[in-house]
């Protein structure tokens, strides 16, 4: 019997999620250099993020453009269990204050042409 390491384990959790994510209407978004270390997903054109916690769980939070005042996104949860409804509230439109000078994503495509250093991409069928 072999057994899974930490990072193993959670790079499965990402799969079984995104396969979770897609039959639930979103377009899941993964790094070809870094497949399922983290992901971003997107529903009705906004995109939010999950990546593993560094103590334990996962991290949602949102996405946004780069920006020096509001960074390229908001913190929903920490050390969280991997669910719809924190996939669905990453999905909103957060910045301090008013969210004045907020610029978010059109889609995931603006998402994946914007950010081609990871090489990332629709992920089209349902994953294994």
């Amino acid at each position: 019997m072999t057994t899974q390491t930490e990072p193993q384990t959670k790079e499965q959790q990402l799969k079984d999620f995104a396969r979770l994510l897609q039959s639930n209407g979103f377009q899941v978004i993964i790094s070809r250099k870094h497949p399922f270390k983290w992901m971003y997903f997107e529903k009705d054109g906004n995109l939010g993020t999950v990546n593993p916690s560094y103590y334990s769980g996962f991290n949602f939070a949102t996405v946004n453009k780069p920006s020096h005042t509001h960074g390229t996104g908001y913190s929903i949860t920490r050390d969280s269990e991997l669910n719809l409804q924190s996939a669905l509230d990453s999905l909103a439109f957060v910045g301090w204050g008013s969210g004045q000078g907020v610029e978010k994503y059109k889609d995931a495509q603006d998402f994946t042409k914007r950010n081609a250093w990871a090489e990332y991409y629709i992920l089209e069928v349902e994953v294994q």
